[in-house]
């Protein structure tokens, strides 16, 4: 590099200049920052700790331009020694031309100091500084892409409040750093000057990165569009990390390059890339240098190539005009119901799909109300994380969970005794009533056990949007879905609260849910709140009581037919005993309904006749019915008839006793005497022998004349054998 002072002191004073640019866009940028993460606090002091209440891409962006001061620092140190070398060489080369000087030719060597110093500079201290340059958007980068990851859901992501600033502030950003590169890398086209196409370069990549902020920023605003806001937060650190590992590639392709002899290397934060976008006319002429290769013909030169290159601005403005006109036309899907706005104020509602005109943009614009959806997971430490997604979908089916919330897609088998949701959402309903168990002695009013009771009912709810002006005046995106979901747990609590437990668990749910929906409609209609909603399902899925009484209810269930089975065995023991009794249980609560009448009678000091009348229709029952009853009358009747004939048997054989007596009396005496030395001698051996036998001999006869004892029988062997 050969330059004068002058030259080199001119680009001192630019790089300065450089410096001092470089630092307003980066306080314009970090500035910016800091005031919406404040306002955000401040807003939201509960959650001041969470890094996405500021907006983090411009942040990083703010952070990238402090990075660059060190670069046009660099920038001016190096110009400032070129400058010194250059005053020491012009005395020096007067003091050759100087006779009187001669003594000092020799040590003229040992005299550049600055010489020696810039040497030093270009040989150390310029590689550190761009390895510094280059470690610091690495790590940097490397921090921020790792912030910038959990902040790209929408649940975690807050649009910041203060748009305008940030186009503003990205704009101005842009704009004065595109000027000022342009103005630099013009100069840096010159030899003496080239070192400051790194300072041009790296104030082009600030420009960019504020240009990408106000571009973000304008669609958010305008349109609604907020996917580019969000991936700004990831872009600007890759784009640091990008940079981070250019410069370090640049130094070690230094180290390697081969040099011509006066040739300096250039710094390694000198960025090819943004380089060409500091110089877009090369960028032109490369790529005319490339037409002209590729077709063997300089097409530069063609009357083709000049036109375009002359009337370019005119085809850009129709091409702009075209596009502008077709923002005229809005096709608007077929689950989409829009709204279509002129100047603000609706020209259209509930506009259907199709292709529809409006005015152009901005006179005219389209608006779809948005629905957000949280959906609720389990995690694998325990927590549970929620995942919010917005949609512009009006005519399709959405879900309302009114109860608690639904099994999580990992939960095991759906049971009392286990967990299958996140958070369980309890209702208040009433407690068990005595009446209902149908007791002899309960009433409507006993209540059994508890005041209260719980239950966990799942309650999904299938809607449409109806009107689309009614629903999007109904709330704000962002409170709507909750606002419905309320306003549906007010109806089913307020269900819930008037019923029984074993209502809802054993219950009609068809009923219930036909119930509930009947007042969702009624809140939700244009007689209540009008939300421009259409119900068109609700069920009644898992309705369960809390887990650490589900073995209470289980013990219940098993109890049942417990109950029930001792309930049938008790009524077959009655059959077989009224059956056995009575012969059949028809004829039994005949005989009860007897013995009840007989009872009034008494009861009722009836005639003793009419009683006995009553006593003998019931024992002829009785004796019919087949039963042990009948049949223990009758032989009850059996043996008093036989009892009673027998003493009428004796009486009239003594009635014939006493006749004989009267009749013949030492007959019937002599007789009687007979009889009864006969009856008492018919067992007995008698010997007769006459009146001559003095000395009569006996024989007897041991046996005895009852030869049939058998000799097996215990008690005839002991008669035999005293």
């Amino acid at each position: 590099m050969t330059g004068d002072v002058l030259s080199y002191l001119r680009a001192v004073r630019v790089s300065l200049w450089g410096l001092v640019f470089q630092f307003f866009m980066a306080v314009a940028l970090l500035v910016y920052a800091v005031y919406e993460r404040g306002h955000s606090i401040a807003q939201t002091p509960e959650v001041s700790g969470k890094t996405f209440l500021a907006d983090h891409a411009a942040a990083t962006a703010g952070v990238f331009a402090v990075i660059g001061l060190p670069v046009w620092l660099t920038l001016a140190l190096l110009f400032d020694l070129h400058r010194r070398e250059r005053l020491e060489a012009i005395e020096a080369q007067r003091l050759a031309e100087d006779a009187s000087a001669s003594v000092f030719e020799e040590s003229a060597a040992d005299l550049r100091v600055a010489a020696r110093r810039l040497e030093g500079f270009q040989k150390y201290a310029l590689p550190v500084l761009s390895l510094s340059v280059a470690a610091s958007l690495l790590i940097v980068g490397a921090v921020r892409f790792s912030q910038a990851g959990p902040l790209l859901s929408l649940a975690n992501f807050t649009i910041p409040v203060f748009e305008g600033w940030a186009i503003a502030v990205g704009g101005g950003t842009a704009f004065a750093g595109f000027v000022f590169a342009r103005f630099v890398s013009g100069m840096a086209k010159q030899r003496v000057w080239s070192a400051l196409r790194a300072g041009a370069s790296y104030a082009v990549g600030t420009a960019l990165l504020g240009l990408l902020l106000a571009i973000a920023h304008f669609l958010d605003l305008i349109a609604d569009q907020d996917a580019l806001l969000r991936a700004a937060q990831l872009i600007v650190p890759g784009v640091m990390i990008a940079l981070g590992a250019e410069f370090v590639l640049n130094f070690v392709l230094n180290l390697y390059r081969p040099r011509r002899p006066g040739e300096e290397d250039r710094p390694a934060f000198d960025s090819r890339l943004l380089g060409l976008l500091a110089a877009p006319d090369k960028i032109a002429e490369n790529v005319g240098e490339a037409l002209n290769y590729q077709f063997g013909v300089r097409v530069t030169e063609t009357w083709f190539y000049r036109l375009v290159k002359v009337w370019w601005p005119a085809f850009v403005g129709a091409a702009v005009l075209v596009v502008w006109s077709m923002t005229a036309f809005v096709v608007i899907r077929e689950d989409q119901r829009a709204i279509i706005l002129a100047n603000g104020r609706p020209v259209a509602e509930n506009v259907g799909s199709g292709l529809h005109l409006k005015w152009p943009w901005p006179f005219g614009t389209v608006y779809i109300p948005e629905s957000v959806v949280e959906l609720r997971d389990a995690d694998d430490r325990g927590g549970v994380t929620v995942e919010r997604f917005r949609s512009k979908t009006a005519t399709g089916v959405r879900t309302m969970n009114l109860g608690t919330n639904p099994p999580s897609p990992s939960a095991p088998a759906i049971l009392w005794t286990n967990e299958h949701t996140d958070v369980e959402i309890f209702n208040i309903v009433q407690p068990t009533r005595l009446a209902e168990l149908d007791p002899p002695d309960a009433t409507e009013d006993d209540q059994g056990g508890a005041d209260l009771a719980i239950v966990a009912l799942e309650a999904p709810v299938l809607y449409s949007v109806r009107d689309v002006g009614a629903f999007d005046r109904f709330a704000v995106p962002e409170d709507r879905d909750e606002l419905l979901k309320l306003m549906g747990q007010r109806e089913v609590t307020q269900m819930l609260g008037s019923r029984s437990i074993d209502e809802i668990l054993g219950g009609d749910r068809m009923a219930f849910a036909h119930r509930v929906r009947e007042r969702l409609e009624l809140a939700f209609g244009e007689n209540g709140l009008d939300a421009g909603i259409e119900i068109l399902s609700i069920t009644t899925g898992v309705v369960h009581p809390p887990q650490k009484t589900a073995t209470g209810f289980e013990r219940v269930v098993q109890a049942v037919p417990i109950r029930d089975r001792r309930i049938e065995q008790a009524r077959k023991d009655e059959i077989e005993l009224l059956a056995g009794v009575a012969g059949s249980v028809a004829a039994a609560r005949q005989i009860v309904d007897g013995l009840n009448e007989i009872e009034g009678l008494r009861a009722l000091g009836r005639d003793e006749a009419e009683i006995r009348r009553a006593e003998v229709a019931l024992q002829q029952l009785i004796q019919r019915s087949g039963g042990d009853a009948g049949r223990l009358l009758l032989e009850a009747s059996s043996k008093r008839w036989e009892a009673n004939m027998g003493a009428r048997a004796k009486a009239e054989r003594y009635r014939g006793e006493l006749a004989l007596y009267r009749a013949s009396p030492e007959l019937y005496m002599a007789r009687s005497y007979l009889n009864s030395v006969h009856n008492a001698m018919r067992e007995s051996r008698i010997v007769w022998y006459g009146r001559n036998v003095l000395r009569p001999r006996i024989d007897i006869d041991l046996e005895t004349t009852d030869t049939s004892i058998g000799v097996f029988d215990p008690e005839a062997g002991a008669a035999l054998n005293p």
